[in-house]
């Protein structure tokens, strides 16, 4: 599992499709990944994902954007 904006989501199957690489995935299991989450992808990327949602982290801070939204990471996900 990983964390980004306080909702945890169960990437395990999910890994071994990630265009990035599943070694990316492995490096944040376990952990917060909201920070470099939203270094590399827009906040829709979530909602496209929600199926791997499994639950909430207690206290976590949540990042505010809107889905839509582009990253200060040039060329990662162009609109």
């Amino acid at each position: 599992w990983m964390a980004v904006d306080g909702d945890v989501y169960d990437v395990s199957k999910f890994a071994r499709l990630h265009p990035g690489g599943s070694l990316i995935l492995e490096q944040y299991g376990g952990k917060d990944a909201t920070e470099a989450f939203y270094e590399m992808h827009r906040k829709d990327v979530l909602l496209k994902y929600q199926r791997l949602k499994v639950g909430k982290l207690e206290g976590a801070k949540s990042v505010d954007s809107k889905p839509g939204e582009i990253t200060k990471v040039p060329f990662f996900e162009l609109p």
